[in-house]
């Protein structure tokens, strides 16, 4: 019994070390830029590939001038890195909003066709009547998926926005902004796990609605892509200190102590309490062996009766 307690209480202490080890926190200033596009002249469009209509640079921005389908999409296809990203932020401003436009995002080249839907990926966008905000999946035939999540009425026909998309694991989480003051009319994360990496890329409708149209009158500017940093990992602990209760015969105690000792620990024991005192330094538990070392000599035959 007083065994078994004992293996209990060092279980305990070697899982707390492990979780505070892999435990990870979802941080948005843990990225880096790894792609920007200020669209200043048709060479920005070189490693775009486009469909269903023409898209062309004009002052500075990206504008579709012509569809040949009812929408028209352009997706990058220049660097495979870039191609094949999983947890990444897209921010683009987004001017003169009209009818149907948006970001496409993780993107899946081997299942692009040419017809309107034939992005294969997700779709985070402003509707056709230019006042809602949408997510949107199409899938990998060439068909509309559906919307995943639509907002109620927080734009306007005319306004400037400013548009992110991040992507992390299988959250995708799309916030709409005004431009000018940089409040954030929208705001949704949507938990999908169709497509786990991408590329990037626009989309719009060609078609009149409501008397709007996009051709040559909305137009994007100012891409980014930034990708989440993996982190390494990690080497050290903090300094950790935890006491062990463990009331039995001394042989025991002085051989619990030694396993501590064994692993770089400060031990400390108190003959009136019983309890056993380890001071862990961060440079002892730098690696996976020692948490394996420590329960072997657990099981070792010195705790059997």
């Amino acid at each position: 019994m007083k065994k078994a307690l004992a293996l209990v209480l060092i279980s305990i202490i070697v899982s707390a070390f492990i979780f505070s080890v892999s435990a990870k926190e979802f941080d948005l200033a843990n990225v880096t830029e790894v792609y920007r596009n200020t669209f200043d002249n048709g060479s920005a469009l070189n490693d775009f590939s486009q469909f269903g209509g023409k898209w062309k640079v004009n002052s500075g921005r990206l504008y579709l001038t012509s569809g040949t389908n009812n929408h028209s999409f352009i997706i990058y296809k220049g660097d495979d890195k870039l191609t094949s990203l999983s947890n990444y932020i897209i921010d683009v401003d987004m001017y003169n909003v009209r009818s149907q436009a948006g970001v496409i995002v993780r993107s899946d080249l081997n299942h692009i066709t040419s017809g309107s839907n034939g992005f294969a990926g997700y779709f985070a966008f402003i509707s056709f009547s230019g006042t809602k905000g949408a997510i949107g999946i199409a899938d990998r035939n060439g068909g509309w998926a559906g919307n995943l999540k639509v907002s109620n009425d927080v734009t306007a026909p005319g306004m400037n926005l400013h548009l992110r998309v991040i992507l992390f694991e299988n959250n995708i989480n799309y916030i709409v902004s005004d431009l000018t003051t940089k409040k954030v009319l929208w705001e949704h994360t949507e938990v999908n796990s169709e497509y786990t990496s991408g590329s990037f890329g626009f989309r719009m409708s060609s078609m009149i609605y409501g008397g709007m149209i996009n051709l040559w009158s909305t137009s994007f500017d100012n891409l980014v892509v930034s990708e989440f940093v993996k982190d390494e990992p990690e080497e050290k602990e903090d300094i950790c200190e935890s006491d062990i209760f463990f009331s039995d015969n001394a042989s025991r105690i002085i051989s619990l102590a030694a396993i501590a000792q064994m692993l770089g620990a400060e031990v400390e024991y108190d003959v009136v309490s019983g309890v056993v005192t380890a001071k862990f330094p961060a440079e002892d538990f730098n690696t996976p062996i020692r948490y394996k070392d420590l329960m072997k000599s657990i099981l070792s035959s010195r705790f059997e009766n």
